[in-house]
């Protein structure tokens, strides 16, 4: 099943879609439109008459803006967790892991990092043991199912070299075959750079607007 990001540029960028059987890593300063491109994901997947597993960690999901982008009553097809703490995440994705509903054609989890950096001064150690389990866990469930998995990523400013860095670094770089780096441009423009994929060209740079209705190309930037 085909899952588009509603925009043309940015998926033929990626080989055409969201690509099953794979994490899918969204990065990004907060502002960047991760939550956006996630509602996004979700309405076109259910446009594909299929469910989403859509795990808030930062009450990033709104009715009303699944509203704006999509019809009311396909709200019921949206399995919404809000883990409030790192270890109840945990415990979502474990329960993700068993969901029965053969019809789920998407989990996304936004933001994957949010929680854990709030325990990651207490013990590292025990913060990235949960984090590579949650995504290993994640990471199996695309494999074996078969569908999309869709995460978003924080970053941090390096304290050596100043450079932008994924929260939790090597964990999500080795789990997530695809990542994307969003940038904002503009009031509500938006840059997608793809750093990471297995087939397609890195380096790709797509411009977007995020409107009321949703993420829509800016064509007048063309792709490049």
């Amino acid at each position: 099943m085909a899952i588009s990001f509603n925009i043309e540029e940015l998926d033929k960028v990626i080989g055409g879609k969201l690509e099953e059987g794979i994490i899918t890593n969204c990065y990004g300063e907060a502002g960047s439109g991760k939550s956006n491109m996630a509602m996004q994901l979700c309405t076109n997947c259910i446009r594909n008459s299929k469910k989403v597993i859509y795990v808030d960690t930062e009450n990033g999901f709104t009715p009303e803006r699944f509203i704006q982008m999509h019809k009311k009553e396909d709200l019921n097809k949206v399995h919404i967790y809000k883990p409030k703490t790192f270890d109840e995440q945990l415990k979502t994705t474990q329960l993700v892991e068993k969901d029965t509903d053969e019809n789920i054609g998407l989990v996304i989890v936004d933001s994957i990092v949010s929680l854990y950096r709030l325990i990651l001064h207490d013990n590292i150690a025990d913060a990235n043991y949960k984090l590579t389990k949650q995504f290993y866990i994640l990471s199996g469930l695309a494999e074996s199912r078969k569908i999309p998995v869709f995460v978003t990523n924080q970053v941090y400013a390096d304290f050596d070299t100043g450079d932008v860095e994924l929260v939790g670094r090597d964990i999500p770089k080795y789990f997530s075959k695809t990542i994307i780096k969003l940038e904002k441009t503009g009031d509500n423009a938006r840059c997608a750079t793809l750093t990471k994929h297995r087939f397609m060209p890195e380096g790709k740079k797509v411009n977007f607007e995020i409107k009321e209705k949703g993420l829509f190309s800016a064509k007048k930037f063309g792709f490049f």
